[in-house]
């Protein structure tokens, strides 16, 4: 916060949003303005207008929303008025610019000036956390969908395919169809390329088979499997790979 040019800072607890600091400093500047009448006009410039928004919400349920409001109501009793002003964030304007080295020293030091935090921000950093740990497990797994989804916050999208191909697609992606994994049912040996003398699966089909290198090149496949499952335009190539080399309906 900079109030006549003089630089005012606070250390959060790193768990802290960006959103939750701007709120942090309007509420700042609000306690910073004298309670006695002055015939001063005070303005609070803000590069955040979600926060400043918030503000003007009478039903919000925000903890520091609503602090702001209690004292917009202190201030308006001894008849002081702040003015709330939005200016665009990294555009040059000194003072928003001061503020901005402010709070990048602030946040690089080892001092913590505020400990409490929003339980918005605890659930976000939470799910973040859980997050982290689930990608690390993810990584370490070694299967289809692990090779195909490289990432557990990546989302496939499938609403241009009918029902069934969406069913196929997502056997293919996971590597269990019935053409290669049908035997597990019925007890019978795993089944084998016959030209290529290898175990039959998703990814020898569509990416390996010397047999279908025409069809494949026909279709348009691209060399690794991530590719040929994870992009919508890919995947209408790869069933259309499956129906003209005949076992699309054994998916």
């Amino acid at each position: 916060m900079v109030v006549d040019g003089v630089v005012h800072s606070w250390a959060l607890n790193p768990i802290t949003s960006v959103y939750t600091a701007e709120q942090f400093a309007l509420w700042k500047a609000l306690v910073h303005i004298p309670v006695e009448p002055t015939n001063k006009t005070y303005l609070i410039v803000s590069d955040s207008l979600n926060a400043i928004n918030a503000v003007k919400d009478i039903y919000t349920r925000d903890p520091l929303a609503r602090l702001c409001q209690g004292c917009l109501v202190d201030l308006s009793e001894h008849n002081v008025r702040p003015v709330f002003v939005w200016v665009p964030g990294h555009s040059g304007i000194n003072g928003n610019e001061m503020v901005d080295r402010a709070a990048k020293i602030a946040i690089t030091g080892p001092r913590i000036d505020e400990e409490h935090v929003k339980m918005t921000d605890v659930q976000c950093h939470l799910k973040q956390k859980i997050i982290e740990i689930w990608q690390g497990k993810w990584e370490r797994q070694s299967t289809s969908l692990s090779h195909v989804k490289l990432s557990v916050k990546e989302k496939l999208y499938l609403k241009d395919f009918r029902r069934d191909e969406q069913i196929k697609i997502h056997r293919l992606r996971l590597g269990h169809t019935n053409v290669t994994h049908q035997y597990l049912l019925t007890g019978d040996p795993r089944p084998r390329c016959n030209t290529c003398n290898v175990d039959l699966s998703v990814k020898h089909v569509i990416c390996d088979c010397v047999k279908y290198v025409n069809q494949r090149d026909r279709f348009n496949l691209k060399e690794d499997v991530r590719s040929n499952l994870n992009e919508i335009p890919n995947l209408k190539n790869v069933l259309k790979f499956l129906k003209a080399i005949g076992i699309y309906s054994n998916v």
